[in-house]
């Protein structure tokens, strides 16, 4: 039985692997100095990744033996002496960027830290980014890049890919702000200097390993190589700043190149927008399973589905489990005691970002795990959960509370809204609390843009509508008196629209 708070499932057989040896290998081959410089550098790898699990407060990203967790191109990614590898040569050539995106997370605020090694061309980092397509070499990531290469310019730079372009030189503290004419636009202002660029670059080795620490909190990022910090950036523009997005390595168009990462950690930092609580609520769905070591065939999670409301969780399974969870404050891994229904307790540690948990637990009363990951004979079972996407229908379900409401471009006053609340049952609404309570029902529109939902009020009355709605936030602006339907999210005065925003009220703990 494949669940995340259950006990007593079957134990998992264990399947003996034999490890092999790099270092006992290479004492069977000639010493050269070049084969022992190989086993030297598989050591140290090794012993390195030992170091990065054990970091306080960061989870490590590479097991350093497979891509487990991350997705891009096999024909360009691949693992090599104990590092992430991206090599392009000159046939077939690379006709766009590519990223191998991590998959078990998003970055919000948080601190990372790797090493590199590069051979000729370009590469980076991509943090609070985005996956936009996938191209002919694999995904193709926009946002913020950390940047680094073999020439002697740009390593350290913050550059948003297929964005705004270089948002800071390397040596430049810079606040970046919306162009008053235009605020889609920015304006770049240089307010400092971390040094001169070529001291930096007097710090960064050559086809030689370097480490990278990329440190985000709201909107002040910032990049260090080897000790040396190589910018600062606040980014105050709204229309471009980006508070959370994935984790990718890039490789880069241009001449055949080679990159190595290793020793990839990353630290989740406080001030993450909302509540773990908050961020639980839903229904999840597993993406991965490894239990004592061995990971559970997908075709086994596909059944799997795992609600929260409040602090109730239930789980959709071969045999469903459900129970309640408490989330512990100020532990490092973030701690979670679950208590099923039946009374077992179970001890966990959890790491949430947007649209994933990560949760790892004892299995049979053990005790909590301190790293997130299910070793064999450990007795601790590692489970990824992606958010499901639910229905616009789906999302709309439950009590909104008003949050502002304008009409002909007359904003209601706060105090007149405090009270009224609409309730949401299938296609069904009812509006409480408001001198113009009412109830009826609602039809939304497929194939529009903006999206389209037709309103009747039981007393035959029609309102042609727009909407938006996500987990804790529906937006609706309609035409009042039968009139025709908006075509953007705006009241004005005499426009006979209202515009209305509700919010759901936040789990209780």
């Amino acid at each position: 039985m494949l669940l995340l708070f259950v006990l007593n499932e079957t134990p998992a057989r264990i399947v003996g692997i034999a490890a092999k040896n790099p270092l006992a290998k290479t004492m069977k081959m000639k010493t050269t100095i070049r084969t022992l410089a190989w086993a030297a550098g598989i050591l140290l790898t090794a012993q390195s990744l030992r170091a990065a699990e054990v970091e306080a407060g960061f989870r490590s990203l590479f097991n350093g033996k497979d891509l487990t967790g991350w997705n891009g191109n096999p024909a360009l990614w691949s693992v090599k002496d104990g590092a992430i590898t991206g090599v392009t040569t000159a046939d077939p050539k690379l006709m766009h960027n590519t990223f191998l995106v991590w998959t078990e997370g998003t970055t919000e605020d948080f601190e990372l830290r790797l090493s590199y090694r590069m051979v000729g061309g370009n590469s980076g980092i991509q943090y609070r980014s985005k996956v936009a397509e996938q191209g002919a070499f694999g995904p193709i990531v926009v946002g913020y890049q950390a940047d680094f290469e073999a020439g002697k310019t740009y390593s350290g730079i913050l550059y948003e890919e297929r964005g705004r372009g270089i948002l800071a030189l390397r040596g430049e503290k810079v606040v970046l702000k919306a162009d008053p004419a235009d605020a889609k636009k920015f304006k770049k202002e240089v307010v400092g200097s971390l040094g001169k660029s070529e001291d930096i670059q007097a710090k960064i080795k050559n086809e030689d390993w370097n480490d990278y620490v990329i440190i985000a909190q709201g909107n002040h990022l910032q990049h260090f190589i080897n000790g040396m910090q190589t910018v600062d950036v606040i980014d105050e523009h709204e229309a471009g700043a980006a508070k959370s997005g994935v984790l990718a390595l890039q490789i880069h168009v241009g001449p055949p190149m080679t990159v190595q990462f290793k020793d990839i950690r990353l630290k989740k930092l406080s001030g993450a927008a909302g509540t773990d609580l908050e961020r639980l609520q839903g229904r999840w769905t597993p993406a991965r399973m490894v239990r004592n070591g061995e990971s559970v065939p997908v075709a086994d999670l596909a059944n799997m589905k795992l609600t929260i409301d409040g602090n109730r969780f239930s789980l959709e399974a071969d045999e469903p489990a459900e129970g309640t969870f408490k989330l512990a404050s100020g532990t490092t891994p973030q701690a979670m005691d679950v208590t099923l229904s039946d009374g077992q307790g179970v001890s966990a540690i959890y790491e949430i970002s947007d649209g994933t948990v990560t949760i790892c637990h004892a299995r049979e009363g053990g005790v909590r795990p301190t790293a997130f990951k299910a070793d064999a004979d450990s007795g601790q079972v590692l489970t990824v959960w992606r958010k499901a996407k639910l229905t616009d229908l789906k999302l709309m379900q439950g009590t909104w509370r008003a949050e502002s409401l304008v009409r002909d471009g007359q904003a209601i006053p706060k105090s007149d809204l405090s009270g009224m609340r609409v309730r949401v049952e299938g296609n069904r609404f009812f509006i409480e609390g408001d001198a113009e309570a009412s109830e009826g029902t609602f039809e939304l529109v497929e194939g529009t843009s903006p999206k389209a939902m037709n309103v009747t009020t039981t007393g035959g009355d029609l309102a042609r509508a727009i909407y938006e709605v996500a987990e804790d936030t529906l937006k609706v602006c309609y035409a009042a008196d039968g009139g025709s339907r908006p075509s953007e999210f705006k009241s004005g005065e005499y426009s006979g629209r209202v515009l209305a925003v509700y919010r759901k009220p936040p789990p209780t703990r």
